[in-house]
């Protein structure tokens, strides 16, 4: 249900999500990325392994308690541990966050981040917790 997020914690920091933020979760997984036709006519599935993912993440960030300055720190790690704690449930996953080429960007009335997505690593899917 939109505007009902709670939080999301990166390397055990823990960071608010707006209320308003709808994020868009991937369990991630096998998958059939694509048919192969056979000479016969008939196809089968290609198998493909689609990694876990959250997009759309907005922590909002305190710039007093170095929330800025920590969230870019670990926006730079390749292997973190993220739990997110929301209406849909709760998810955890190793991987990384991809915010894009820019780095993390906050608008400093609000403390809210840019969008950026979570992506777990070598195909892992998210666990329910």
């Amino acid at each position: 249900m939109p505007g009902e997020s709670f939080s999301v914690s990166f390397n055990g920091r823990r960071f608010a999500l707006p209320a308003d933020m709808e994020p868009t979760i991937t369990i991630g997984g096998l998958t059939n990325k694509a048919m192969l036709r056979n000479g016969d006519g008939t196809v089968v599935p290609q198998k493909g392994r689609l990694p876990g993912s959250i997009k759309g993440l907005t922590p909002r960030l305190v710039l007093s308690n170095g929330d800025l300055e920590a969230m870019q720190n670990i926006a730079g790690q390749s292997s973190i541990n993220c739990v997110y704690v929301g209406p849909e449930g709760n998810f955890e996953g190793t991987g990384f966050i991809d915010a894009k080429e820019e780095g993390i960007k906050m608008n400093q009335g609000t403390g809210v981040t840019e969008a950026f997505d979570f992506v777990c690593s070598n195909g892992q899917p998210l666990k329910r917790r």
